[in-house]
């Protein structure tokens, strides 16, 4: 609604008082709406002035001063806490339940913002985790990649055993000669499982 100046209320009173007019025929002479020539009358009546009313002050805010810095120091002391958390936080310290726009509208007050949070490990840069990646590093590099060394973890793993198969399966092939189909060289497998097992016993073709 548009607020009109105290000279013009003064004036929409003192023409209704004189009798010049209804409430309706000043509204339009005034240019204003009915309720801003109502208003003004009304509080004649019941305040004997035309002063506009003070304003209510608004909502009570959920936190209070001390809530308003045990918010922000919070969250200066931790800065990537969610909305959620800070709540969980507040209620605890005082045992009031706030929802997540209390402690937003304190934090934009106070002109802090919140850091998000991190979607990954953020202990993975500690010392103690860079030590024993190092010291793990060095002992990779000191086995023999040709010798691998199985752990008993490792024997452990259901994949363990399908591994070490298909390793000696690789080997096996390995160690056995190349066979090759064609006109020339014919692969003879019941000679090669007849004689040890691998191999390939191959003739020419006449």
């Amino acid at each position: 609604m548009k607020a009109y100046s105290g000279d013009l209320r003064k004036k929409v009173l003192t023409a209704y008082q004189n009798g010049k007019g209804s409430m309706r025929q000043l509204t339009e002479k005034s240019d204003v709406s009915l309720t801003s020539v109502s208003g003004p009358v009304k509080n004649f009546r019941q305040n004997g002035h035309i002063r506009p009313k003070p304003h209510g002050g608004g909502k009570t805010p959920a936190a209070d001063k001390q809530g308003c810095e045990f918010l922000t120091g919070l969250i200066e002391r931790q800065t990537d806490l969610t909305l959620k958390e800070l709540c969980e936080h507040y209620g605890q310290k005082s045992g009031k339940k706030v929802s997540k726009s209390a402690p937003d509208r304190t934090l934009k007050k106070s002109d802090i913002t919140r850091r998000k949070k991190e979607l990954y490990d953020t202990g993975k840069n500690t010392e103690r985790v860079k030590r024993l990646t190092e010291e793990y590093s060095e002992k990779i590099k000191a086995e023999d990649p040709d010798n691998p060394v199985f752990t008993d973890a490792d024997r452990s793993d259901p994949e363990y055993d399908s591994s070490l198969r298909k390793s000696r399966r690789r080997e096996k092939s390995d160690l056995d000669p190349p066979c090759f189909s064609g006109a020339e060289d014919i692969c003879d497998r019941s000679a090669v499982n007849g004689r040890n097992g691998s191999g390939c016993n191959s003739r020419l073709s006449v």
